[in-house]
């Protein structure tokens, strides 16, 4: 059954790939679809910390919704532990838009204040207790200016509403503690709606009741669910339902379509069941199996990942696989601070990837991690730590959350092994402090370390902090059946020195004849001997793509009697280089734009290669002049 739906898939994808190899299959329009979607969210306002003086336990909240008419009416309420450190109010999250009418407690009226998108709810004496519950009952008109919190659209004629809260626009529709540090332990949803309609939420249907014209659809989930991952929808949606038989037990796939796309979809959506078994297999099994992984339909080009029900623009293949690999990623181990989004975006876009590896062959995964690297290093610089996180187009930026993001994981693999890399995320995801919770890097990392026994703090810093990327001048010397390479590098931008990565190097004859080499590269101007029973013709650098690298050499070194520098524009280290293996270099000088005379040294044994660190050197052009025993060289050296 499994092998009938890769089949039906595989012939979908084709065309789909062939031509869509510029654009990354679509692993860059998911990004660049997310990015153009969030960046909506807080344009204009100030994001308000979350109160920290209680822990929200359960919320039960109540809708009226009609998906022709933009507005709501509800209520929210919330069931939470007080904390020592509370001075005797509550605040939660609400846009000023919405109007609060009433905040009850225990049957009794609550004083309050709604002002600057924050309710500040006064507990009177008697309720000053370790556990508290409290209703708020508000209607209004969720903000709308260029905002997808709370939509309303049409679909073939027909309204449908839907609700996208990621990053910061739960308060947008609904009274909540928007946070990334408390988890409600469950919540329950009910939504009353016209009666010609449905009505999708978080978790399982638990009761349908007909009201005259309308109809309460209510859901449960009890697990732990942060605000921004609530949702719901509403329109005259189609079922159908899958099932996928996993050896930690079967798994419903429920589906909501618009009922124009039930046919076109069905087909594609069955490839869930061979996500499902390949990602059960590498990590944990799923999280949630007790509400199964369903799709919602809705009127917007991407997707998101909310918890079980995934809201779906279209059914692409590494759409469908970037949903689902978030609800490992993201909503039952979500990032405990934006500024580390990369924990939730760059594992769903590694795992958007992957699948290609073993499906359809293989043929599609090499192409997949070529277009990653080409888009990375499109532009010298960029971190995937978010430093200024009320920049939201930064959060989600493509090339760098996600892509950038998802091949560090895949570099971490190639470095740490598969073996070690996949045994370090299933005990990551088992982790009692961070299952159904919040992680950090540092969480992620200390796992990586504890598995495989290797230091990553450099690695850490240099791609996760830092900036850029390396390049490669290999040059190789051959003599007899033995092979000497060369490793230069330059670095894109002056954060970081050097990477220390381990190369992978083909070497090839002109009869086709082949060698694979894995070089451990931790110093610049590292030389690797090998034997190698053929002349070589050509060196391919990183061949498969499994590091993040960008215009890269290799060249057979040949006697010319000439002087090499480089990496030209260089930040760090010049590298000094005679071709004449009996030419020396006896001195050097280094002179600025305006003559001034900024190195001079000499050499006290017959050396033809040196290293300048220029580091501390103001950017500029440069002239180098060489002295050897031979001639004066000179070359224009420009320093970024």
């Amino acid at each position: 059954m499994r092998w009938a739906t890769s089949i039906v898939f595989f012939f979908t994808l084709i065309p789909l790939v062939s031509s869509a190899q510029n654009k990354n299959f679509i692993t860059n329009e998911i990004a660049k679809m997310e990015q153009k979607r969030h960046q909506q969210f807080a344009i204009g306002e100030i994001q308000n910390e979350a109160d920290p003086t209680y822990d929200v336990h359960h919320y039960a909240l109540d809708f009226e919704v009609n998906p022709a008419i933009r507005a709501i009416k509800g209520t929210s309420t919330i069931s939470a532990h007080i904390l020592e450190s509370n001075t005797g109010q509550l605040i939660v999250d609400l846009h000023d838009s919405l109007t609060v009418d009433s905040v009850i407690a225990e049957g009794e009226p609550l004083a309050f204040t709604h002002a600057n998108n924050q309710i500040v709810i006064q507990l009177p004496l008697e309720l000053r207790k370790p556990e508290v519950r409290f209703t708020v009952h508000y209607q209004g008109v969720p903000p709308q200016k260029d905002k997808r919190s709370f939509t309303t659209y049409t679909h073939n004629g027909v309204p449908v509403l839907w609700t996208l809260s990621q990053p910061y626009g739960a308060l947008d529709w609904w009274p909540c503690k928007q946070s990334l540090n408390d988890k409600a332990d469950s919540i329950k949803i009910s939504i009353t709606c016209p009666r010609e309609y449905v009505a999708v939420a978080n978790g399982n249907l638990v009761s349908e009741l007909p009201l005259g014209l309308f109809t309460k659809y209510t859901y449960q989930h009890k697990q732990p669910i942060v605000p921004y991952l609530v949702a719901i929808a509403v329109t005259n949606y189609d079922y159908y339902e899958i099932e996928a038989e996993l050896t930690s037990g079967n798994i419903r796939v429920p589906n909501w379509l618009y009922p124009e796309d039930l046919e076109r979809f069905k087909s594609r959506i069955d490839i869930t069941v061979d996500l499902l078994h390949l990602f059960d297999s590498l990590l944990i099994p799923y999280p949630f199996p007790d509400y199964g992984y369903g799709h919602v339909q809705f009127s917007w080009g991407g997707g998101m990942e909310h918890q079980t029900r995934s809201f779906m623009g279209n059914f692409h293949f590494e759409l469908i696989a970037h949903e689902l690999a978030h609800q490992w990623f993201g909503d039952y181990i979500t990032c405990g601070t934006w500024k580390d989004i990369w924990l939730n975006e760059g594992f769903a876009t590694y795992f958007n990837g992957l699948p290609y590896e073993t499906f359809f062959d293989g043929i599609y995964w090499r192409i997949w991690k070529r277009l990653q690297v080409e888009r990375i290093v499109s532009e010298p610089d960029g971190s995937v730590t978010v430093f200024d996180t009320s920049d939201v187009s930064r959060l989600f930026d493509s090339r760098l959350t996600y892509q950038k993001g998802g091949m560090v994981l895949h570099m971490l693999r190639t470095i740490l092994g598969k073996a070690d890399f996949f045994q370090a995320l299933r005990e990551y995801l088992l982790d009692d402090e961070l299952a159904f919770g919040f992680s950090r890097t540092d969480q992620l990392f200390y796992h990586f370390e504890n598995v495989s026994g290797k230091n990553l703090d450099d690695f850490r810093e240099n791609w996760l902090v830092n900036e850029g990327h390396p390049s490669y001048e290999i040059s190789w010397t051959q003599g007899d059946d033995r092979a000497k390479f060369t490793f230069i590098q330059s670095t894109s931008h002056p954060s970081v020195n050097f990477f220390a990565l381990p190369v992978h190097i083909r070497v090839k004859s002109s009869q086709d004849d082949s060698l694979d080499f894995i070089f451990e590269n931790s110093y610049n101007g590292e030389v690797f001997g090998v034997e190698i029973p053929f002349e070589i013709d050509e060196v391919l650098i990183d061949p498969d793509y499994d590091i993040i690298s960008a215009n890269n050499t290799a060249f057979r070194k040949d006697y010319r009697n000439e002087l090499r520098t480089y990496p030209n524009p260089v930040a760090h280290s010049l590298f000094i280089e005679l071709d004449d293996p009996v030419e020396y270099i006896k001195g050097i000088r280094l002179v600025n734009q305006v003559g001034q005379l900024t190195e001079i040294t000499s050499n006290e044994k017959d050396y033809n290669s040196r290293i300048l660190d220029i580091t501390n050197y103001p950017s500029g052009a440069y002239i180098l002049e060489v002295t050897t025993n031979k001639k004066v060289f000179y070359r224009k050296i420009l320093k970024l």
